[in-house]
């Protein structure tokens, strides 16, 4: 399985695991960071929100897995979302003097690997893109197969290596 496959299955299934675990136990979920949910409004609302949203994102994620084209985007969205969870989390940490347990387990555990993991993903299908004209070939796990001359000499000369085409970075497909 390419790296960022694997990437994307991961957060997928991150995301997809946390929304049903708060859709099932909100009360239990919420907890754990310390919070209180007080009426079943904010019950419903805890389901909704930390649980909808997290399958619904999950949810596309795997799309994204089992979709070949939509790698990219998938990536993308994997890393923005973990990204600005993680960036909220350290900056609570400041303005709350909150660092406790539960903050650093979640970025340890989940929210940082989830940001390396799409970072790197994304930089290993762009580097890929670059250099070669290829359908999975150039992109397999084997990098030293990625930039031959001939795959190479095969984007110079498509006529499908425009800047303006629909794939990443206009590479051939």
């Amino acid at each position: 399985m390419k790296f960022s496959k694997f990437a994307i299955w991961w957060a997928g299934l991150a995301f997809f695991g946390f929304g049903w675990a708060y859709l099932i136990w909100p009360h239990t979920m919420i907890e754990l960071s310390g919070m209180q949910i007080p009426t079943p409004v904010a019950v419903t609302d805890a389901r909704a929100m930390y649980g909808g949203y997290q399958i619904g994102f999950g949810a596309f994620l795997l799309y994204c897995a089992v979709c070949t084209e939509w790698t990219w985007p998938g990536l993308i969205a994997a890393l923005w979302a973990f990204g600005g969870i993680v960036l909220c989390r350290v900056l609570g940490f400041f303005l709350d003097d909150s660092a406790g347990q539960y903050h650093l387990s979640a970025l340890a555990l989940v929210e940082v690997p989830g940001v390396i993991f799409a970072a790197i993903s994304l930089c290993r299908e762009r580097s890929c893109d670059a250099c070669a004209c290829c359908e999975d070939s150039c992109c397999s796990d084997d990098e030293s197969a990625c930039c031959s001359t001939e795959e190479a000499s095969c984007c110079s000369t498509s006529q499908n290596a425009s800047e303006d085409s629909n794939t990443r970075g206009g590479c051939c497909s």
